[in-house]
């Protein structure tokens, strides 16, 4: 069932493929309305690049935790990406004091992208708790003390 030569590959693909959840929900959402196309790219865009930012602040740090309980699965990466949208509804609710519901709405979208992430995750050739570790820190570049890569 692999279909990636390396995990690496099959990790970084889905990392950039999660934020589409939170994009394609937003368009959903905003299929009614009555804003021009031009408006709804350059919405979907601060969202694809918003979502990518959180899920690399958040996300990142939650699935290196995943890797060392060695709980890298469905259930758990939709979990951590419920409370990674959590905790940014939250944030959005405490600067702007607008939309209560937040909180839920960005918690699941979350879910959803982190399966996202999973569904890719489990196309590499080693989708192992060890490889989530191995891969956060060569994406974050994580350096050892002596300045050489510590993997």
């Amino acid at each position: 069932m692999t279909k990636f030569f390396t995990q690496s590959t099959a990790a970084t693909v889905g990392f950039f493929a999660a934020p589409l959840v939170p994009t394609i929900a937003l368009a959903f959402d905003a299929g009614d309305s009555s804003a021009d196309i031009m408006s709804m790219l350059y919405g979907a865009c601060l969202v694809y690049v918003l979502a990518l930012v959180v899920g690399g602040l958040l996300g990142l740090p939650l699935l290196y935790l995943l890797g060392l309980l060695r709980q890298v699965n469905l259930w758990a990466c939709a979990l951590a990406g419920f409370l990674t949208g959590a905790l940014s509804g939250l944030l959005i609710i405490l600067l702007t004091g607008i939309g209560t519901k937040a909180v839920l709405i960005y918690g699941c979208q979350g879910a959803g992208a982190a399966a996202l992430f999973w569904v890719f995750w489990k196309l590499g050739p080693d989708p192992s708790p060890t490889s989530a570790r191995f891969w956060t820190r060569q994406f974050a570049g994580s350096r050892g003390p002596d300045g050489a890569d510590d993997f």
